[in-house]
């Protein structure tokens, strides 16, 4: 997790990754309350293409998840998302896009742009799923994680609620 006023040391953990032999290293980046996100968002970058330039030839593909915070974040939103995958512009750094995440926030719509115009920065499809919060289902299943983005939500296994899977990832692969 990367976030404005605590920010990772991604060389540090790009290092550890390739000690590990890990092939993927997600970053995972929110906005502190009060900051600026244009200053957050440079830092943000600036961080990636300095674990970039640390990852040397064979280290761990490095992908941005959208983050699930209220708007506007980091890369809370599809074009936020998109913009830092374009500025930092690197075959070493893709996207992660989850699409619960882009629900929770508001912008579900995004998923069919994720096909239309983001697949040839995707590297990586984190698979969850979210329903509207119930309190009965989650008093049932109390282990369900409470989401608060634009609503309430709880997670769900990929397949159950929101997205549709075998749409995005379809789209994704007619790209």
């Amino acid at each position: 997790s990367w976030q404005s006023r605590r920010r990772a040391d991604l060389p540090a953990c790009v290092a550890t990754a390739r000690r590990l032999g890990v092939g993927t290293l997600n970053v995972y980046p929110t906005l502190a309350p009060g900051d600026d996100p244009a200053a957050a968002r440079a830092a943000l970058v600036a961080d990636v293409e300095a674990a970039l330039e640390a990852r040397g030839a064979d280290g761990p593909l490095l992908t941005l998840e959208n983050a699930l915070e209220r708007p506007p974040g980091l890369a809370a939103t599809f074009d936020a998302w998109l913009s830092i995958l374009k500025t930092v512009d690197s075959p070493h750094f893709r996207g992660n896009p989850d699409a619960a995440n882009f629900i929770a926030c508001g912008d579900a719509e995004s998923l069919a742009q994720v096909a239309r115009d983001a697949a040839p920065w995707v590297g990586y499809v984190h698979a969850k799923g979210v329903v509207p919060f119930n309190a009965e289902l989650h008093a049932r299943e109390p282990f369900r994680r409470v989401w608060e983005g634009k609503g309430r939500w709880l997670a769900a296994p990929a397949g159950e609620g929101a997205p549709d899977y075998h749409e995005l990832l379809g789209g994704l692969l007619r790209a």
